[in-house]
């Protein structure tokens, strides 16, 4: 199931962040002011999802693969961010 909801995320990342906020705990209990959720969800869908999970499997700050995990959800939002902008300046 983590595999379909990670495949998910990558497609539509802030759709699955509203709805992993909607069904589970995840981002109450890992994301300490819901603040920080709401600006994850408008700049930085995956960030948000991958230190989410990472704190909740690594019980606190992510380390180790989970730290990789982040890193490379960066790299993507980041990606993703200029991408749109690229298309954008095209038209």
């Amino acid at each position: 199931m983590p595999f379909i909801v990670g495949c998910l995320a990558l497609g539509m990342p802030r759709v699955m962040l509203f709805l992993v906020w909607a069904f589970s705990d995840l981002l109450e209990a890992n994301i300490d002011n819901m603040l920080w959720a709401v600006a994850g969800l408008v700049f930085a869908p995956l960030t948000t999802l991958a230190y989410a999970y990472g704190h909740s499997e690594s019980g606190g700050t992510p380390a180790g693969i989970w730290l990789v995990i982040l890193v490379l959800a960066v790299l993507l939002d980041m990606g993703l961010l200029r991408s749109s902008r690229s298309k954008k300046e095209k038209k």
